[in-house]
């Protein structure tokens, strides 16, 4: 199986939406069903290229129902109190615009199609949202009103009658799977991303690198830039041509060398395991929080809400190895707190 998912990042200016375009048409040439995805109407990968009469090549840059993913924020803006001007004027925001390339990227699409998303330098934010949409509506799922009047009964009182109840249970349900599925394919299985650096300051690309691998996509090489240090992701160079740099993604796709979160049974306790390119130990902070461990590094935040299998655990041991995180987590006894810093 090759790559589902290849997220074209890096600073502005540096050719992601070049770069992007030509990799939609390299895979399409190759028989592959594409969706290449532009996070800019006006100037992005998908205004370079026009769609093949093979059909094999489709582009959008915003979901076909955008008003469809509007209208299901509309109740919950109104529920804490944004009138119908102030609803419209959120839904127009540039991190609203993303939030709906997440609803286009969770839509069904045919079997086999790849998905390139020429995200640039919006990408940090893009994997952010992917794994914190799907963590913020599985906490609004329960949010009834009869949760409410027990567990929080000030907010139902003031919230009274304007608590618009099973409509917005119903949407929030509807949302977290199209979500968890935009997160599937973003930060899933077979998923990757490509980082050009282009003459962009070192300590930006490094940033970027950091940015998208705390969110959850594997960083497969970075392309352009100086040299790499021995455990950074593999420099590929800005005058190899995108069809030589497909083959080489769909190689590390087919050998499993693409690898994003896992974790492992080690005797009792359990490994689990983060790619973490360009990041030095001293520059992270883990903290354990309920069922959350909460990276940060660089400036990046990151929420990863643990297995099953884990929630009845704590962190014992972190180590920061040949660019994998590996944290040990041990059963914990009933005794024993859970929330480590």
């Amino acid at each position: 199986m090759g790559a589902q998912c290849v997220l074209v990042a890096g600073p502005g200016g540096t050719g992601c939406s070049t770069y992007a375009a030509a990799l939609a048409r390299a895979y399409a040439d190759r028989g592959r069903s594409v969706l290449l995805l532009g996070t800019d109407p006006y100037d992005d990968a998908t205004s370079l290229t026009d769609a093949p009469a093979d059909g094999l090549l489709r582009t959008a840059t915003s979901p076909d129902d955008a008003g469809d993913a509007d209208r299901a924020m509309a109740p919950l803006l109104d529920m804490v109190g944004l009138d119908t001007r102030l609803s419209q004027e959120v839904a127009r925001l540039a991190e609203a615009a993303t939030v709906r390339l997440l609803w286009t990227i969770g839509a069904e699409r045919p079997p086999g199609e790849v998905v390139v998303v020429d995200a640039g330098a919006r990408a940090v934010d893009l994997v952010r949202l992917a794994g914190a949409v799907p963590w913020i509506l599985q906490r609004l799922a329960p949010a009834q009103r009869g949760w409410l009047a027990t567990s929080r009964p000030l907010l139902a009182a003031a919230l009274g009658s304007r608590w618009p109840g099973e409509q917005v249970t119903d949407q929030v349900r509807v949302g977290l799977a199209r979500a968890a599925a935009a997160r599937e394919v973003l930060i899933g299985a077979g998923s990757t991303a490509v980082v050009l650096a282009g003459s962009a300051p070192q300590a930006k690309v490094r940033r970027v690198v950091a940015g998208v691998a705390l969110g959850g996509a594997p960083v497969t090489a970075v392309i352009g830039g100086p040299r790499s240090a021995p455990h950074d992701p593999p420099r590929w160079r800005s005058g190899r041509s995108p069809s030589d740099q497909l083959t080489a993604l769909e190689d590390e796709a087919r050998t499993g060398r693409i690898a994003g979160v896992s974790w492992e049974h080690d005797g009792a306790d359990y490994l689990w395991r983060m790619p973490l390119p360009v990041i030095r130990f001293r520059e992270l902070s883990l903290s354990m929080v309920q069922d959350d461990l909460v990276l940060e590094s660089l400036g990046h935040r990151s929420v990863v809400t643990m297995p099953t299998a884990l929630r009845r655990c704590r962190p014992v041991d972190a180590r920061l190895r040949d660019a994998v995180l590996t944290v040990r987590f041990s059963p914990v006894r009933q005794d024993e707190p859970r929330d480590q810093g």
